[in-house]
Formats: C-alpha cells, sequence, structure tokens
C-alpha cells in the first residue's frame, strides 16, 4: 500500500523501515532506522516546532490528519486466518487520545475531591503487547 504523505513522494507502508548494515547480533535482530531518512540517523526533527511527543501527534494530524497511521488485524478464530489491516488515521487516534486523557483527567479530578490529602498522586501504567490501543493509551497520558 502507498500513501501520499503531502511531502516529496509517496510512501509505502511495506517498507517503511531500513536495517542498518552490520548491525544484527546473534540471538537479536538488527538496528532499523527510517526509509524517508535513507537508513540515516535523524538528528534534527523535520519540524522545528515540533518538541514534545504530544505536539508531534498534533503536528502529524494538521500534515496527515486522513492518512492511516495505526493498522491492527484480527485472527478468525473460524478460518484460522488473519484479516487485512484495517487503519485509523491521525485525526481518529488522536481524537480517541484526547478522549482517553479527557476520561483520566475526571478521575484524577475525583479522586483529588475524595481524599485531598493525596491531592496529585496519580499514576498511570501501562502494560501490554504492541496494539493501537497502548498508543492511543499513551497519548492521552500526555494530555495530563
Amino acid at each position: 500500500m502507498t500513501v501520499n504523505t503531502g511531502t516529496t513522494a509517496a510512501f509505502d507502508l511495506n517498507h517503511q523501515s531500513i536495517e542498518v548494515p552490520n548491525s544484527r547480533k546473534p540471538g537479536q535482530t538488527g538496528i532499523y532506522r527510517s526509509a524517508i531518512a535513507g537508513g540515516e540517523l535523524v538528528t534534527n526533527p523535520p519540524h522545528s516546532n515540533v518538541r514534545t511527543l504530544y505536539e508531534n501527534l498534533q503536528n502529524s494530524v494538521k500534515l496527515y490528519g486522513k492518512c492511516p497511521y495505526l493498522g491492527t488485524r484480527y485472527y478468525d478464530q473460524k478460518s484460522k486466518k488473519w484479516s487485512s489491516y484495517v487503519y485509523q488515521s491521525y485525526s481518529e487516534v488522536a481524537a480517541r487520545a484526547s478522549n482517553f486523557g479527557s476520561g483520566l483527567q475526571n478521575v484524577y479530578q475525583k479522586m483529588n475531591e475524595s481524599n485531598p490529602n493525596k491531592a496529585n498522586a496519580c499514576h498511570v501504567g501501562l502494560y501490554s503487547v504492541n496494539r493501537a490501543e497502548w498508543v492511543i493509551a499513551d497519548q492521552g497520558c500526555l494530555l495530563l
């Protein structure tokens, strides 16, 4: 699948990264870097107005709002087959993260109201296999 990212060229979703030559070690995978950067280490961010992960997502929404961002595929127990990827756009992910963060903020506020002696004693821990919901929850936590 090829997506026009609004940058200089279309981007092939099947080749998003490049393995760094001679980086593979016994029992480990190699080091991978962005295909857009030609496999080079990116030391200067492409958007100087982005300073945080939250700002990175917001900037991506502005640039690529309707483009696919997070893909998930589902396993059908009956057919024993995986589905094709179903993608959420940058805008959809940002909205879901905002909703999640708003819910966390609401819980946090109620905790502080019910127990003022423990004000600001709120921690969130995420433990999950890699999946879209983990990224959405992580982005939502950045809103706290």
